[in-house]
């Protein structure tokens, strides 16, 4: 099924679809069944999906194009460009007033988008971004700290994920798009998302929409230790660049209101640069974060297992003693913290949790 095969619109005759669902694929042949069904199933029925497959090796494409709704759409990449831009193919794709981003392992809960549809009716025209909780499949709450109960801007947002941050469904107005767009490289896109709380005001119900599941294959955390060190230099440059551009763009914001978030970006530009192989770059941040907190002494080791070259220091990395250190140093720092871990991720970032309802068939109004 190619997108010149489907009709344009979300359900025929009807116009403008409410909401375009993106689904960025790549090798999801064994979880995007799931994904496509949990969004075909929803009682709300105005919305079209758009499935970017990112150059599958697999049976992905396949196994989508056995599906006749006319909703679907397929849009293909011929080569592997990453999340995000898949991300951006399927925004500038997209038909609908609003933008729901759902990975293709992920599955959408039973009467999300009629939540969200409530939501959209009585959210202020400058809030942007909508959304609601997301569980994951091992039963809790994939987000460490409560974000505000009504609309908030940069300010609560940067303070929101300096408790922590977190996962959550995001559903952005089309509008968002004309001036804002998702980076097209392979970059957690943190400058992406502060520039959009920077211009629109945000709304996350505590409602769970979202269910998030860790059986794919080809997750990071699940990727065999040659693969995932190789994911990992690759993206390197691009994720030391957008670690860059969010400290040089909103530096004295992040230190005001977010010290930890910053002292983050700082140890991520120092270790992405260092796998990317600038040695006096990586360097230099690392220093920058172990004047911030002196206590975090995995920041040397940083600096000289990252002066010997990016294999030990990815060797490292996946032994994981930077990643244990630097949760006892978040711990002693934001209470908020104990209980998860640390932040970051992709897509979903500035979360909190809280006390969430099951997403299911009793929903009470945003």
């Amino acid at each position: 099924m190619d997108s010149t095969d489907i009709e344009p619109c979300g359900i025929p005759g009807k116009g403008t679809p409410v909401f375009s669902v993106i689904i960025p694929v790549w090798n999801r042949q064994a979880t995007i069944r799931r994904c496509l069904d949990s969004v075909l199933v929803q009682d709300f029925a105005d919305f079209e999906i758009v499935a970017v497959d990112d150059g599958s090796e697999d049976e992905s494409v396949a196994t989508m194009e056995t599906y006749k709704d006319a909703r679907l759409r397929i849009v293909r990449h011929g080569a592997n460009r990453g999340m995000c831009a898949s991300r951006n193919t399927g925004t500038a794709a997209a038909r609908g007033q609003w933008i729901v981003s759902l990975d293709s392992d992920d599955a959408l809960e039973p009467g999300a988008l009629g939540y969200l549809w409530e939501m959209a009716q009585k959210a202020p025209a400058d809030v942007g971004v909508i959304g609601g909780f997301a569980r994951r499949d091992t039963g809790e709450l994939a987000c460490p700290a409560l974000p505000p109960e009504a609309p908030f801007g940069f300010v609560e947002y940067l303070e929101w994920n300096n408790r922590g941050g977190g996962d959550y469904l995001p559903c952005r107005r089309q509008e968002v798009f004309q001036t804002i767009q998702w980076p097209t490289d392979r970059s957690l896109a943190y400058t992406f998302h502060m520039r959009l709380a920077k211009a629109w005001r945000m709304w996350i119900a505590r409602e769970v929409l979202q269910r998030i599941y860790t059986d794919s294959g080809n997750r990071m955390s699940k990727e065999a230790p040659k693969s995932s060190a190789e994911s990992k230099r690759r993206a390197a440059p691009d994720l030391a660049a957008d670690a860059e551009e969010a400290l040089a763009a909103f530096g004295p914001e992040l230190r005001k209101h977010a010290p930890f978030y910053y002292w983050c970006l700082l140890e991520g530009a120092a270790l992405w640069n260092l796998v990317a192989g600038r040695r006096w770059r990586g360097t230099k941040y690392a220093l920058r974060a172990y004047v911030r907190r002196p206590l975090a002494i995995h920041l040397l080791g940083i600096i000289v297992v990252g002066a010997l070259g990016p294999r030990p220091l990815l060797a490292a990395m996946r032994w994981g003693w930077a990643r244990r250190i630097h949760r006892t140093i978040r711990h002693a720092c934001v209470p908020s913290a104990r209980k998860t871990g640390t932040a970051g991720g992709c897509e979903n970032r500035a979360v909190g949790t809280g006390v969430a309802t099951q997403g299911g068939k009793t929903r009470a109004s945003p």
